[in-house]
């Protein structure tokens, strides 16, 4: 008997997720966000970030852990609820409106926000809308907005690391869409590998399983051994310039300025 892993963990390993620095991004309703270390984080100061340490599933390392709450729920709300179209053609609608969303920005805290820092009364948003907007920049602000948030989550991992972030591995629904991913790739400014894996989980707990047997000599011969199918999308680092103005310029400091009036909605809900 061997032992495995969480879920997303064991997706992380048979996603190639092993050396520190290495990032996961699990895209399904919530987005979970992995980053191998090589010692764990414990210094009190770092509480308040609400990202989780705990052991990897190989090689005597860790992994910090957050997510974004609403990410996939996110995009089929605003499917079913408000255009009432597929994913499909809003994915392909978003893609005709212009970076940034002609200056549209959603907040996707439409669960609460986790990290950094637990907000569980944060609520999701859209900011600077006028007539002027049509659906599509809608349809591009939810895919940039749940982008933009994986940014501070990512951030804060450096930070409290001291660790780049090497590469981001992707695995989920979202990966089947390319403008999603590329967009993923030029707002995070590093390079995006999807990876094609039908039963991630279920794969990564065979390989760990493999590995305690022997049929693998190390992780590294696990991984190598592996035949995944990889999409890669390296970022435009002019749409990342771009995206980053808007990132520091409003996108921060849009969760600010509403914490304090979310907080009162909530005595006000019946």
């Amino acid at each position: 008997m061997f032992t495995g892993g969480l879920d997303y963990v064991c997706g992380a390993l048979a996603s190639g997720t092993v050396e520190a620095g290495h990032v996961l991004c699990a895209i399904g309703t919530s987005e979970q966000i992995l980053m191998v270390v090589d010692e764990p984080i414990t210094q009190p100061q770092y509480i308040g970030s609400n990202l989780t340490c705990v052991n990897y599933v190989v090689d005597d390392k860790y992994y910090v852990a957050g997510q974004v709450i609403s990410a996939g729920c996110v995009l089929e709300w605003f499917c079913k609820q408000i255009a009432q179209e597929s994913y499909g053609a809003i994915t392909e609608e978003a893609q005709t409106a212009p970076l940034g969303s002609a200056g549209v920005f959603m907040l996707p805290h439409f669960r609460g926000k986790y990290a950094p820092g637990a907000d569980p009364l944060s609520k999701g948003a859209f900011f600077g809308l006028t007539t002027a907007h049509s659906r599509a920049c809608l349809s591009r602000a939810v895919l940039e907005g749940l982008c933009f948030e994986s940014v501070g989550i990512m951030e804060e991992m450096e930070r409290i690391t001291g660790q780049l972030i090497k590469s981001v591995h992707v695995v989920g629904g979202a990966t089947k869409s390319p403008f999603w991913m590329q967009m993923k790739a030029d707002i995070l400014g590093k390079t995006v590998i999807c990876q094609d894996i039908p039963e991630v989980v279920t794969l990564g707990a065979a390989m760990l399983a493999g590995l305690g047997a022997g049929v693998y000599k190390d992780s590294a011969d696990m991984v190598q051994q592996i035949d995944r199918k990889e999409v890669v999308y390296e970022p435009d680092m002019e749409n990342h310039r771009q995206y980053r103005r808007i990132y520091e310029g409003v996108y921060k400091q849009l969760y600010l300025c509403v914490k304090d009036l979310n907080h009162t909605i909530e005595l006000y809900k019946q």
